[in-house]
């Protein structure tokens, strides 16, 4: 099992919560890329314009976004 060095302070700092999920191997992963590029899988983005940069975080903070958050610069 490969293994990996993490900065426990940075998380404690942060207040920062790790999870983590152990499954898939590199033919798994090029199998949901497939999916992707093909259409039949798709993930939710949420475009925010800087000033709703807080409302991003929130959403963030409570576990409310879907998919991805993304900044546009307007």
């Amino acid at each position: 099992m490969p293994e990996a060095t993490i900065n426990t302070f940075a998380l404690a700092e942060r207040q920062a919560t790790l999870v983590g999920v152990f499954g898939g191997t590199a033919k798994d992963i090029a199998a949901v890329y497939d999916l992707f590029d093909s259409g039949r899988l798709t993930s939710p983005i949420t475009e925010i314009g800087l000033d709703e940069l807080t409302r991003g975080f929130e959403l963030l903070e409570n576990g409310e976004a879907e998919g991805r958050i993304v900044v546009r610069q307007d």
